[in-house]
């Protein structure tokens, strides 16, 4: 796959602290969030590693040109094959987690993200680590189904975590109910969930969070990691 073979096409907006990329060829979409990993740049400590930067990568994003109007995000389409004809069509961006009916069976698709951190060092590259625990934070208020993988040095394939986390967020409180004008305000609380790895003696480790359910989001709001040290490395 080569992204620029045509870099005329490609697409960029900056929306809701969010940097979008799209390689309309392709469908792909890099998006920046840069609420949860800002850029900074400072004359004592220079500017922030782009490696740590938080990059999500988003397929079927074919897109002729963005528009914002007011708060909202659209997108003019260009997709079109035997089944289906997007093109020219006007797609609005919104918290549904399902995407439009590309494979023309009448239901929508399901939207598939992924995020992978950094390979982290914890600080101490000259230090062999067992991960121990991770913890990931998610938004309370969405539907959220998150599937995770560790890489690390010490293999060249990624290990599947068993348990992914799942988060029943307004859809399955409110979905069947009727409000009509009925006023009504909620606070959900983020969940936080913790999982153990058994990840043991490596230099470095990253995780892999995907997604591709439909009518689920990928609202991960913060992750943490608990490791120890165990040996110089030899």
């Amino acid at each position: 796959m080569d992204l620029a073979d045509d870099p005329t096409t490609v697409q960029s907006i900056d929306y809701n602290n969010k940097y979008f990329i799209v390689f309309p060829s392709e469908g792909l979409c890099f998006m920046w969030d840069y609420e949860i990993a800002p850029y900074r740049y400072s004359s004592t400590s220079g500017e922030t590693n782009p490696r740590q930067l938080a990059w999500f990568l988003f397929d079927k994003f074919y897109v002729k040109q963005f528009l914002k109007v007011g708060k909202q995000l659209m997108y003019i389409s260009t997709y079109k094959d035997d089944n289906v004809d997007f093109s020219k069509s006007l797609v609005k961006l919104n918290s549904s987690f399902a995407d439009l009916d590309y494979n023309g069976d009448g239901e929508s698709d399901a939207i598939e993200s992924e995020y992978m951190t950094p390979f982290l060092q914890f600080g101490s590259p000259e230090m062999l680590k067992n991960v121990k625990n991770i913890y990931v934070q998610c938004r309370g208020d969405n539907n959220s189904l998150i599937n995770m993988s560790y890489l690390t040095d010490d293999s060249s394939e990624p290990e599947r975590e068993p348990e992914p986390i799942m988060v029943g967020g307004h859809a399955s409180l409110w979905g069947n109910y009727a409000w009509g004008t009925f006023r009504w305000f909620m606070n959900v609380w983020g969940n936080a969930f913790r999982r153990k790895c058994n990840i043991k003696k490596v230099q470095m480790a990253s995780i892999l969070f995907d997604n591709n359910e439909l009518d689920y989001d990928m609202s991960i709001t913060h992750i943490g990691l608990q490791y120890q040290y165990v040996k110089y490395v030899r």
